[in-house]
């Protein structure tokens, strides 16, 4: 995808029909989401349209805190609507598996496409509730530059990017049809590397290596050596198993159990970075769900809405990457985390109580 600038296009492609800079900054957490499906990575998506941004609007605009807020923080939540949308969906089903508990794409997409997409119109929201220049803005188009184009003036669909759509669209539609006939979800993706590999495209150079941003990876690199201390400490089995489980589930009722269970995940989040997080907690999660009598599957979907509430910059690629540079400060990382904590909290009533009885 990154390889032929498919990201780039899908960009590149949507922003040059959107004329006004609030108008953008609006709809970057939509684009965002419907960019999932075929761009899975919440990193590859904020590279795409950060150097688009930066060339558009001023750092100490409103609007740029905005829509880097929505690469970083806002970002991630698309990947838990699609069972293909990143490392965490494919870790929980992994790890559900072992449970006895067996999701499809199908399964997934039914359960999950809903509460993402509605946990993305509340952060959205909160995010503009604590950043915006009033409803006139949305009337002015002058901090939009004339010209949206950042360099990428190529077609569309050249040789190298229409080989990499069609086997995309080949792996979605078998994803779709195996959860109907019982093929494993990885198989698909065994297909499309195969393809992808004798397909006669060029999908690295010396031009991608050289864009590489190598003091942000080895930041990045640095703190993902720091969970498996953390997980020394059983810091999991304290706060799910001690705190939550034997302290409070109790005499908590269901709903301040939901409410108890999101907090905690959310303060394992911080501490625990990327699939450590999934791999750690969600084990206990579902165990603590089968001696409680709560339904695991629940739990678990819960969980996901969890993971998706981020308030530092060490927490995700993504997040790095929008704060790298001049818009964002730790405050705006922070603010944000507490409105998409907010936002999660919702989403997770309206999920349990409304939307996933009917399934």
């Amino acid at each position: 995808i990154t390889g032929v600038d498919l990201h780039l296009a899908i960009a590149d492609l949507v922003v040059s029909r959107v004329g006004n800079v609030w108008k953008l900054a609006l709809a970057t957490p939509f684009v965002l989401f419907l960019m999932t499906l075929p761009v899975p990575s919440a990193t590859a998506r904020s590279l795409a349209l950060k150097p688009i941004f930066r060339s558009l609007i001023d750092s100490d605009t409103t609007a740029g805190i905005h829509m880097m807020l929505s690469l970083g923080v806002i970002n991630r939540i698309g990947g838990r609507a699609y069972l293909s949308g990143g490392l965490a969906a494919i870790l929980t089903v992994s790890v559900l598996d072992q449970y006895g508990y067996v999701l499809t794409w199908t399964d997934w997409l039914v359960h999950m496409w809903l509460p993402a997409l509605l946990l993305v119109v509340l952060s959205t929201a909160g995010i503009t509730l604590l950043y915006n220049d009033g409803v006139d803005a949305l009337l002015d188009d002058s901090e939009l530059a004339t010209d949206p184009n950042v360099g990428f003036d190529e077609p569309f669909f050249d040789h190298d990017r229409t080989i990499v759509v069609t086997l995309l669209g080949f792996v979605i539609v078998a994803w779709i049809g195996s959860s109907f006939v019982g093929i494993p979800e990885f198989v698909p993706l065994l297909v499309l590397l195969s393809l992808a590999f004798f397909a006669p495209i060029s999908v690295a150079d010396e031009r991608t290596l050289q864009g590489l941003n190598w003091n942000l990876l080895v930041f990045f690199g640095a703190a993902l050596s720091l969970p498996p201390v953390l997980a020394e400490t059983n810091i999991g089995e304290f706060l799910v198993q001690d705190v939550l489980g034997n302290i409070l589930a109790p005499s908590l009722s269901f709903p301040a159990f939901l409410a108890g269970l999101l907090c905690i995940l959310v303060l394992l989040r911080i501490v625990l970075i990327g699939a450590t997080f999934v791999i750690i907690a969600l084990p206990l999660v579902i165990q603590l769900a089968a001696a409680t009598g709560h339904d695991p599957l629940v739990v678990t979907f819960v969980s996901l809405i969890a993971g998706s509430v981020v308030f530092f910059p060490i927490q995700t690629p993504a997040t790095m990457v929008a704060f790298e540079g001049r818009y964002l400060t730790q405050r705006d990382t922070v603010l944000a985390g507490f409105a998409i904590l907010v936002a999660a909290l919702i989403t997770t009533y309206v999920s349990v109580y409304l939307y996933w009885p009917l399934l």
